[in-house]
């Protein structure tokens, strides 16, 4: 997984690439472990995908400076988790 800028401002682009056709959940988390918004859900063909996240929570609200973190998870399991922060 890549993350692209990183810090950012506005917006990040998270990009992976699935070896295989997949369900998947694509889920921002702020430090305590707490759901700020799901990016992606359900399934995806085999191959490279991005996503774009602009610093929003799952009701529109623009969130704070500070780190969160991003986590995929192919067929249920969790396959990586990786920091990103967010400079207002």
């Amino acid at each position: 997984m890549t993350t692209w800028p990183n810090p950012f401002r506005e917006s990040v682009r998270i990009g992976f690439h699935l070896a295989e056709a997949a369900s998947i959940e694509l889920r921002l988390h702020d430090p305590s472990g707490r759901l700020i918004r799901t990016l992606a859900t359900g399934p995806h063909a085999a191959g490279a995908h991005q996503f774009n996240w602009d610093g929003r929570d799952s009701a529109g609200r623009r969130v704070p400076s500070g780190s969160y973190f991003y986590s995929l998870h192919v067929r249920g399991r969790e396959v990586e988790t990786a920091p990103m922060t967010l400079l207002r």
